[in-house]
């Protein structure tokens, strides 16, 4: 049975970015401020660091993100930047020393000409049989 893996990888800054875009699209998500950075956790979910400005006062501090906020960034992060990718499909981030990856696996029924191929052959078949 075929599947199929999709990779996209970001670099720490590109997925900052990510990160930066997705709160704005969802403010609750973490406090306003500049991100300063991000860590990777033992369970999947980041470490962002923000820089909040209170009129004169500036506090540092730092928010956990969820992996599937991460995920939901990254997706976020594809869509606007034209990157294509599958709607269906199991997705996770994996961290390597120096970038951070989505994975995308597909099966045979996810996949989408995977699917064309099979309606173009079950219409074929009904031709036969008629």
């Amino acid at each position: 049975m075929p599947r199929e893996v999709r990779t996209i990888i970001l670099s720490d800054a590109e997925l900052s970015g990510a990160v930066d875009s997705f709160r704005r699209v969802n403010k609750d998500l973490l406090p306003p401020g500049t991100v300063h950075g991000i860590e990777a956790q033992p369970d999947g979910s980041i470490l962002v660091a923000i820089e909040m400005k209170f009129g004169p006062n500036i506090r540092k501090d730092k928010f956990i993100l969820e992996q599937q906020n991460v995920v939901e960034a990254f997706v976020r992060f594809c869509i606007e930047t034209n990157v294509v990718i599958p709607r269906s499909g199991t997705r996770k981030i994996v961290r390597t020393d120096k970038e951070w990856i989505l994975e995308i696996r597909l099966k045979s029924d996810e996949m989408a000409h995977q699917a064309a191929y099979a309606d173009l052959k079950r219409n074929e078949l009904k031709g036969r049989a008629t």
